[in-house]
């Protein structure tokens, strides 16, 4: 009896121990100690009111203050930490925007940094995964934000690898990151979208 109640006293010191602050904590300050790196993505989105579930995947390139490009088969984003430009190769088509303008737009420095200290944030069990370790839940103080719930996996050593977001209206945003390599040599333009001849561009700046 005596051991079942040393072991009951120890469950709450343990969990307290996990506290989210201290943990998200660890995840920024190990963020911040990568200038960039490249990454295989995988990304979903599901609306509230579909059955469906649109997928895409390519490569992700980021480096700090939001400069981040990512190229998918028919599809290139890239963003110069002001400026966002969205090509469609298909229909030869060039969206130039502000990120600013764009709440939706993926800014990893957001979530990490920005958003939790407007928001109650949680650390949920761990994952069933082996590799993530901590799950981190987001949840707006109130409606200022672009979104509902926030979730951000990390692995034990505290390096994201998939975010989940759920909008305003319900939307589901699923961004995952796998095969990361940091602290890579870039081209020094490869955060500047070159405008080809011949393509139809509308800007809204």
């Amino acid at each position: 009896m005596r051991r079942l109640l040393i072991i009951f006293f120890l469950i709450p010191f343990l969990i307290q121990a996990q506290n989210p602050r201290t943990i998200l904590k660890k995840i920024q300050d190990k963020f911040a100690k990568k200038e960039n790196f490249v990454a295989d993505y995988n990304q979903s989105i599901k609306a509230s009111n579909s059955s469906s579930t649109i997928k895409s995947s390519g490569i992700f390139y980021y480096q700090k203050h939001d400069h981040f490009r990512i190229e998918m088969k028919n599809q290139i984003i890239i963003s110069d930490g002001d400026t966002l430009w969205n090509f469609d190769k298909k229909s030869k088509r060039l969206i130039i925007s502000y990120m600013i303008d764009e709440p939706t737009t993926f800014s990893l420095e957001k979530f990490i940094y920005d958003y939790p200290p407007l928001c109650v944030v949680k650390l949920q069990n761990k994952s069933d995964s082996n590799e993530d370790s901590f799950i981190m839940e987001l949840k707006p103080k109130d409606d200022d934000l672009p979104f509902q719930l926030v979730k951000i996996w990390s692995n034990k050593d505290y390096e994201i690898k998939r975010f989940e977001m759920t909008d305003l209206l319900g939307t589901l945003y699923v961004f995952e990151l796998n095969n990361v390599k940091y602290n890579q040599s870039l081209p020094r333009n490869i955060f500047n979208f070159l405008i080809p001849k011949g393509i139809q561009v509308i800007d809204l700046r």
